[in-house]
C-alpha cells in the first residue's frame, strides 16, 4: 500500500511524490487536471484525466513546463518533480527567472 502525504501551506495542498511515466493514482489524476487547466489557457488540446501518467500526460507536461519557463532538462531528466507540479498548479510561485524565460517562449513552438 502506498502512503500519500500532502503538505499544506496556506490552505494549498501539494503532492508528495514526483511523477513519471507509468505512475498511477489519484495524485496523477489531480496533476492531469492542473495540466488541462494550463493547456486550456493556451487554447491547446486537453488530455484525459485517467489517473495514469501515460504518453499524452508526459507530452502535456513538457508543453506546459516549456511555456511556464521551466528549464527543459528538468522534466526530461526527472519527470514531474514536486517543484514542477507546484509551478503547474500555481504559476505565481515560479521564480523570476522562469517568468522571464516564459515571456521569451510565448510565441515559440515547443522543441
Amino acid at each position: 500500500m502506498r502512503l500519500r502525504i500532502e503538505l499544506v501551506l496556506g490552505g494549498i495542498t501539494y503532492a508528495s511524490r514526483a511523477l513519471s511515466p507509468g505512475d498511477t493514482g489519484d495524485d496523477v489524476r489531480e496533476f492531469q487536471a492542473h495540466l488541462d487547466k494550463r493547456l486550456h489557457g493556451r487554447h491547446l488540446p486537453e488530455i484525459a484525466e485517467s489517473g495514469r501518467y501515460d504518453p499524452p500526460t508526459d507530452g502535456a507536461t513538457k508543453v506546459v513546463t516549456f511555456y511556464l519557463g521551466v528549464p527543459m532538462d528538468v522534466v526530461a531528466r526527472h519527470g514531474a518533480t514536486l517543484r514542477v507540479q507546484r509551478f503547474i498548479k500555481n504559476p505565481d510561485l515560479r521564480p523570476q527567472l522562469y517568468r522571464l524565460r516564459a515571456c521569451q517562449r510565448q510565441e515559440l513552438p515547443v522543441p
